[in-house]
């Protein structure tokens, strides 16, 4: 009986001996990973430069470990706004449901639409403009590769 209760007595002793520094320690956790220089993109994690890091938000951070491979694409070519023929206009939206959900992106409403259309006798049925987070997290995401382009190795002219 005395051995039943010695092990788990001295679990009990030692958490207790080392509550303090555990604690301590967990409290750091959240500011170690916010220094961090890994950053997840699409489900890729990708070391970067400390200070390219810090030009991230913690909601373009945030956004980039949602965002797939597909959307990290669309964000990258996309303008300051995309717009699609009145029959295209579905496939607009198939195009933009991630950016939409994610907040990068944002419908242009069809008064607008309309009076552009009669403005450039255009035929828009659909249309899309960055967010201010689609704004920052483009710009991050070009810095990103630009800085992997700049390590790329060089080689020497013949």
């Amino acid at each position: 009986m005395t051995k039943a209760l010695a092990w788990p007595l001295l679990a009990v002793v030692a958490l207790a001996s080392f509550w303090s520094p555990l604690q301590r320690t967990a409290d750091l956790v959240p500011a170690l990973v916010g220094r961090s220089d890994t950053i997840t993109i699409a489900g890729l994690s990708l070391k970067i430069g400390q200070n390219l890091h810090s030009q991230a938000s913690p909601e373009v951070r945030e956004t980039l470990a949602h965002l797939s491979k597909a959307g990290v694409e669309r964000i990258l070519e996309m303008g300051e706004s995309s717009y699609w023929n009145k029959d295209a206009g579905s496939r607009g939206q198939e195009v933009n449901a991630e950016l939409i959900k994610l907040g990068l992106v944002v419908e242009i409403a069809q008064s607008e639409l309309d009076a552009r259309n009669q403005r450039e006798g255009r035929s828009y049925g659909y249309a899309v403009k960055r967010s201010a987070l689609g704004e920052q997290t483009q710009a991050f995401l070009r810095s990103v590769v630009a800085e992997f382009v700049q390590e790329l190795p060089k080689d020497p002219k013949p």
